[in-house]
């Protein structure tokens, strides 16, 4: 489970995501997919996040994330907070 800001940084995330990622709580807190991850997964990433942003719409999808040389598929949920 992960949470992102507007600007895309992480701000809250579990202990699984970290080592899905490979790094402590305190590497990843405030960075971006761009400080970890290969820049084909970013731009697909950051393109829903964006969407969700723009439109408010909750988008469920498949998406790869590739992490220590291991590519994972994964079903993420992504919405916009109420607040």
């Amino acid at each position: 489970i992960f949470v992102k800001d507007q600007k895309h940084r992480w701000i809250m995330f579990n202990e699984p995501f970290c080592k899905l990622i490979g790094k402590t709580k305190e590497e990843m807190w405030g960075k971006t997919d761009k400080d970890f991850l290969p820049k084909n997964e970013v731009k697909v990433f950051w393109s829903i996040d964006n969407e969700v942003l723009r439109t408010g719409k909750t988008i469920v999808q498949e998406e790869d994330l590739t992490s220590n040389g291991v590519t994972h598929n994964l079903l993420t949920v992504k919405t916009r907070s109420i607040n």
